[in-house]
């Protein structure tokens, strides 16, 4: 007969109700492990184009794997719980795993030196340059089959970018695979939006508020 389809796996995020999970996750998901046995803290000092050497974070398997890169949102650093839990997945699924700070971030930016963020094409070169030196890194090098991309949010959109830069472009990388979650459909339009929140609604609330709401987000439970 046929094959039967998978069970779902059972919903356990603490936050039952689906909108307010999206909105929430990010204050909801645990702490990452404080240490792994696979991870390693990379200084990577010779990137194309960057002034300064860059520290990145990295889960490496034993053998020979695939390598995912994560592409962080807006604001997060590379020890961000959303940064934890993909990579948890990733390398329980057989990955190397790369992760480094937002490209929006100051560590990136004090090591590229390349102008100020925003600039998607450059953004996309210089993640190619980051991806690359981190390929040439005594402890993985030979040791990636393929390389693929997870980026989420302003990192989404990133990752959409280097794969179009590396279309063009004779970098010597490429990127078999990308899983993007929630880009910016339109980076003026998002800025808007942004602004607006900081205008309009982020004035009906105090600091507490705030914070109590992100401490505790099942208060929106059905």
């Amino acid at each position: 007969g046929a094959p039967q389809p998978h069970a779902a796996p059972a919903y356990d995020f603490p936050v039952r109700d689906p909108l307010f999970a999206t909105v929430t996750a990010m204050t909801s998901l645990p702490s990452p492990a404080k240490s792994n046995p696979a991870e390693k803290t990379l200084k990577l000092k010779k990137i194309e184009g960057f002034k300064h050497p860059l520290k990145v974070r990295a889960l490496l398997q034993d053998g020979n794997a695939p390598l995912a890169v994560i592409l962080l949102g807006f604001s997060a650093h590379s020890r961000a719980p959303l940064a934890g839990f993909w990579e948890g997945i990733l390398f329980e699924q057989g990955c190397h795993v790369l992760v480094f700070d937002s490209v929006f971030r100051g560590a990136f930016n004090e090591a590229a030196q390349q102008g100020v963020p925003g600039c998607m094409s450059v953004e996309a070169r210089q993640v190619a340059a980051v991806i690359l030196a981190f390929l040439e890194q005594v402890e993985v090098k030979g040791k990636v089959t393929r390389v693929g991309v997870v980026g989420a949010s302003y990192g989404g959109l990133v990752a959409l970018n280097l794969l179009r830069y590396l279309e063009s472009a004779k970098s010597g990388l490429a990127v078999e695979r990308a899983l993007i979650f929630s880009p910016p459909v339109n980076a003026r339009t998002t800025a808007r939006i942004l602004d607006d929140f900081a205008e309009k609604d982020r004035p009906q609330f105090s600091l507490l508020e705030l914070a109590l709401n992100m401490k505790s987000p099942t208060i929106y439970d059905e």
